[in-house]
């Protein structure tokens, strides 16, 4: 997670944030986590569906586990995933890969999602 909060910091100021966990179970834990890192953002959720509610609320990106991944080329919605060995076999043109969280932010990532996004 080295570089995730910085990130979502960075990202907070340009895009509207919404961290979306199927563990509902964790509330407290989740919501004492995000205050004590001091991570900004618009709306947490927690659902079973994560999918669904991206789709349903027009959320354009995402940093998923590889069922999501499949989810989100499937429809050809962007997603970033850190590339680990578990999820290289999800491809698909909507899919940005990054081996950190500080490569998230580089530009062709984001201009990537931006351009998506507009088409």
């Amino acid at each position: 997670m080295s570089g995730a909060v910085t990130v979502m910091q960075a990202w907070y100021e340009q895009h509207q944030i919404s961290i979306i966990t199927a563990r509902p179970a964790f509330y407290e834990v989740t919501r004492a986590w995000l205050d004590r890192y001091q991570v900004r953002y618009h709306a947490l959720v927690f659902t079973e569906d994560k999918y669904a509610h991206c789709a349903s609320h027009a959320i354009d990106a995402d940093r998923g586990w590889p069922h999501y991944a499949e989810e989100f080329a499937r429809d050809d919605r962007p997603i970033v995933l850190l590339d680990q060995p578990y999820n290289r076999r999800v491809t698909g043109r909507s899919i940005y890969r990054a081996r950190a969280w500080r490569e998230v932010v580089l530009a062709h990532h984001i201009e990537a999602l931006g351009s998506h996004a507009s088409r």
